[in-house]
């Protein structure tokens, strides 16, 4: 028989974190360039405003496989991880089509490199969500 461990009350270290810490957790999030803000809630707003704007201008809807889509809006789900150095890694897209994750990826992978997350003091990498519903036109 293999005794268990009560881990309820074990303190969180660093080696227990499993490579990144969300977004919405992280004490001091990543800076997006050009962003500045007295707190945390202005910097988060900065950033999520930033990487939109960014996405948007830069996503190519010239898509053939858009073509296809009825009038209405598409929904894609991005996720990436803003690393200890600032730039962007492990990209994962959810979209309707390839095509669209294709495109997706390929903006991401456009962004500037960042100043990275801070927890106690230290640099590191931060996940990111970002849901996006963009609307096809009759």
């Amino acid at each position: 028989m293999i005794a268990q461990k009560n881990i309820d009350n074990v303190p969180l270290t660093e080696s227990c974190v499993i490579g990144y810490i969300p977004f919405d957790t992280v004490e001091k999030v990543p800076v997006y360039q050009g962003c500045t803000g007295k707190d945390n809630k202005e910097l988060k707003n900065c950033f999520s405003n930033a990487v939109s704007k960014f996405i948007t201008e830069n996503l190519s809807l010239e898509i053939k496989s858009i073509e296809n889509y009825p009038p209405g809006s598409i929904r894609m789900f991005l996720r990436f991880i803003i690393n200890k150095e600032g730039y962007i890694t492990d990209i994962n897209v959810r979209a309707q089509n390839k095509s669209l994750e294709n495109e997706a990826i390929r903006v991401i992978k456009k962004l500037p490199q960042m100043i990275p997350g801070k927890q106690k003091g230290k640099s590191v990498a931060v996940l990111y969500n970002f849901p996006m519903i963009f609307c096809v036109k009759e």
